[in-house]
């Protein structure tokens, strides 16, 4: 029994079909289960207090998406502070972080925040 070419044509044209629903099937099952991997991270530092013996950032998160901060960095001409922490801000939330730094009068500083993203904002404060 031999199959002829207009058989076999219909039979890679159904199969080939069939593929394609299916693929299509299971791409509309799993749209639900995907994450946002590439979520964007937009914060802003608001506002840098110099208190006795203390730094106090305000942090805000102008994204819809969490964001937590992993370090605060704090630099003054060639000397460098990193202060490790995990400080989860929620979408559009705010924080502030309170950081024990013996800082001087007049001195300008460059403080900062690194995501776990491994992003950085930075933010120049002068201190009173």
């Amino acid at each position: 029994m031999a199959i002829d070419q207009r058989q076999a044509l219909i039979l890679v044209i159904t199969v080939v079909v069939f593929a394609v629903i299916g693929t299509l099937l299971t791409l509309a099952w799993m749209h639900p289960l995907t994450v946002p991997i590439m979520a964007r991270e937009n914060l802003s530092i608001t506002d840098v207090q110099f208190d006795v013996n203390y730094l106090t950032l305000s942090v805000k998160n102008i994204c819809e998406y969490p964001t937590t901060i992993s370090e605060v960095l704090i630099n003054q001409t060639s000397t460098s502070l990193t202060f490790p922490m995990s400080e989860q801000i929620s979408a559009y939330g705010q924080t502030s972080i309170k950081i024990s730094f013996n800082w001087s009068s007049g001195s300008t500083y460059q403080v900062g925040v690194e995501t776990t993203r491994g992003n950085h904002l930075y933010y120049t404060a002068i201190a009173p």
